[in-house]
């Protein structure tokens, strides 16, 4: 804001200022000739301007590592770049909430509970002699509540992982979007949520191309930061990127339409069949291995293990790949699985599936993986009582923001970040 002052004013009430003071201003609107101000036909005239708090040492306007800006987080927020990320990741949360509350989701919250994945390592603490510890994930308590007869639940909280990764795309400390709901016939209901609600999200992000712009002011936009333009009138549903003449050209295998599942345990939700897509890779051998994380914009690699691809949503130079896949049991038994990830610009933002119901086979695959059944037994045995079919995935709020804008590192995005270095301010 620029303030014209008043030569009126008596000595002392207009003082000089460094960067970063706080002051309190009282002004007049003046009016203005045509053509004379960018401001149309006003502007603010100060009559009186007055100091609130004054600034120790000034501040100096120069670029500095991003260390140094995270160990001085509260002036780096000042920046318009930086505040603009914090009102982006607000509007995520905003557009995130929304849309499921119109959808008759009701919002839950996590607490201090058990390991809730195996993936990944969970932070301990002594819990009043007992051992606890940090939210690693809603999982269980969004399935329990389910068995309560609330058929549709979400969350947003903070999630911790005692994973030490020092990379761009990691935090021990983040913010989770979490959906569980009931199926009725089939887990593409799941898919249906999760589809849109990327699209509202990715929507509610273009419209604030003004926040954008200014995010981008103080980082070096790539070719990745298009898409903004084509994200606003994202249509619903998606159409899908696999076509037939798609997988020829790219000679990834055979691309067979409207195959009926082979899904072992969809008795248990229903007798529908819904036939999808099959993309079949017979020159590639089956392994563990995911999408890579160096796709290009526009090229994708895909991994060595056979994948059933349900649809993609793409947005110029952004896309995201939802898929289910094919793994092997214990028993070396081929079956197929209902679960999915996403990815935004190559990198994963989301994982979800349709959850095991049946109590019985749950606590077989816990005791296949090496899961202590009596540490989660009330979990267990929340399915005993009669279970719905149900399903749900999980988002990374800074991930969505920083792949979305194109920024290097996942700790210009979070507000305090966390890593396996950094535990203050």
């Amino acid at each position: 804001m620029h303030l014209i002052n008043n030569p009126l004013l008596p000595p002392g009430r207009c003082p000089d200022h460094h960067a970063g003071v706080c002051c309190r201003c009282l002004a007049l609107f003046e009016g203005l000739p045509l053509g004379l101000c960018f401001m149309a036909h006003l502007e603010l005239h100060a009559t009186r301007l007055e100091d609130v708090t004054v600034v120790e040492t000034p501040l100096r306007n120069v670029n500095t590592k991003l260390d140094t800006r995270l160990d001085h987080r509260v002036i780096d927020l000042r920046t318009a770049s930086t505040g603009a990320i914090a009102r982006l990741t607000s509007m995520v949360n905003t557009a995130f909430r929304s849309f499921l509350l119109a959808k008759d989701f009701v919002e839950i919250t996590k607490m201090i509970g058990t390991p809730s994945e195996g993936g990944s390592s969970v932070i301990k603490l002594d819990y009043f002699g007992k051992e606890g510890f940090l939210a690693q994930s809603p999982q269980l308590y969004k399935q329990m509540v389910l068995m309560g007869d609330i058929p549709r639940v979400f969350e947003i909280g903070p999630v911790f992982r005692a994973e030490n990764s020092l990379t761009h795309r990691h935090l021990t400390e983040f913010v989770g979007l979490d959906v569980e709901l009931v199926i009725h016939n089939h887990y593409s209901e799941v898919l249906n949520v999760l589809e849109g609600t990327l699209v509202t999200i990715l929507q509610t992000l273009a419209r604030g191309a003004v926040l954008r712009n200014l995010a981008l002011g103080a980082v070096a936009a790539t070719s990745n930061s298009g898409g903004a333009t084509a994200a606003a009138t994202m249509p619903t549903p998606i159409q899908s990127l696999l076509t037939p003449d798609v997988m020829t050209s790219l000679k990834l295998g055979s691309y067979e339409e409207n195959i009926a599942s082979q899904d072992t345990y969809l008795g248990y939700v229903s007798s529908h069949t819904s036939p999808f897509p099959v993309l079949r890779m017979p020159s590639i051998p089956p392994c563990n291995c995911s999408l890579t994380t160096a796709c290009s914009p526009h090229t994708w690699m895909i991994s060595t293990r056979p994948r059933r691809s349900n649809w993609a949503i793409s947005s110029s130079n952004a896309m995201v790949w939802m898929c289910t896949w094919l793994t092997s049991s214990p028993s070396q038994r081929v079956r197929s699985t209902c679960s999915y990830d996403m990815y935004l610009r190559g990198e994963e933002i989301c994982s979800g599936a349709q959850r095991i119901h049946d109590p019985e086979l749950l606590q077989e695959r816990m005791k296949a993986c090496g899961v202590n059944v009596a540490l989660i037994q009330d979990y267990v045995n929340a399915f005993r009582y009669g279970a719905w079919p149900h399903g749900g995935f999980g988002l990374g709020l800074e991930r969505i923001v920083l792949f979305y804008l194109g920024v290097p590192d996942v700790r210009m995005v979070s507000l305090f970040p966390r890593d396996p270095k950094r535990i203050t301010p």
